[in-house]
């Protein structure tokens, strides 16, 4: 009688996302396909203080101008970690609060974007792709400064100043040529934004400061 010899294929298993303790990126927010951005319940003004406290996004902030989502099976470890967020190839840090969620108010530019999402132990990540059209009241952002930095505790604070000289700071939003400068005050390793809804034509001149004690540092 002829002997038949069946192979035994062993397969490791490797862990999958949903097992416990494996962080999983879940982005609520922005929503993939097509939507148009509207300007109702789009709030990008927030309360500013230095040295800054934290993001306070307003609760009924319209979807189609935030990130927001959580980390599954996120553990804080008593400290805060930071994961990264990439939109439109720029790549930034995100805060990750306690509860492994993160949110951060945006606007986002006309036409084809996307935001992806990196869990702080850089295994997991997701990314959402769409289409912005025009809306009703819409701001758009035709330039974008971002000031980030990569220790926690950290307090930096953006200065620009206009070709026609005008200072835009914290401090001071609202500019003569400019009818709003954003200002997006972040605490931690987070990043200053200054999305801006004008062109110039010049130069525009970026200062950072850092708290230093009781002494700024430019």
């Amino acid at each position: 009688m002829r002997k038949i010899f069946l192979p035994l294929l062993l397969v490791a298993l490797s862990p999958v996302a949903h097992s416990e303790g494996v962080q999983e990126v879940e982005i609520d927010a922005p929503l993939s396909g097509w939507h148009p951005a509207e300007g109702e319940d789009a709030s990008f003004s927030q309360s500013i203080n230095s040295p800054a406290s934290s993001v306070n996004m307003a609760d009924d902030q319209n979807i189609s101008a935030q990130i927001r989502g959580k980390i599954k099976n996120y553990a804080a470890a008593g400290k805060v970690q930071q994961g990264r967020l990439v939109v439109n190839g720029a790549s930034m840090p995100q805060r990750i609060e306690s509860d492994g969620s993160f949110a951060r108010p945006y606007i986002f530019t006309e036409g084809s974007n996307s935001v992806q999402v990196i869990s702080p132990d850089g295994q997991s990540r997701q990314k959402m792709q769409f289409y912005s059209t025009p809306g009703t009241g819409t701001i758009r952002a035709r330039l974008r400064l971002v000031l980030s930095w990569d220790t926690d505790n950290t307090d930096l604070d953006l200065h620009v100043v206009t070709p026609d000289g005008e200072h835009a700071w914290y401090g001071n939003t609202v500019l003569k040529t400019v009818v709003h400068w954003i200002w997006m005050s972040r605490r931690g390793t987070d990043p200053r934004f200054s999305p801006c809804p004008r062109q110039f034509t010049g130069a525009i001149r970026c200062i950072s400061t850092t708290m230093v004690g009781a002494a700024k540092r430019n």
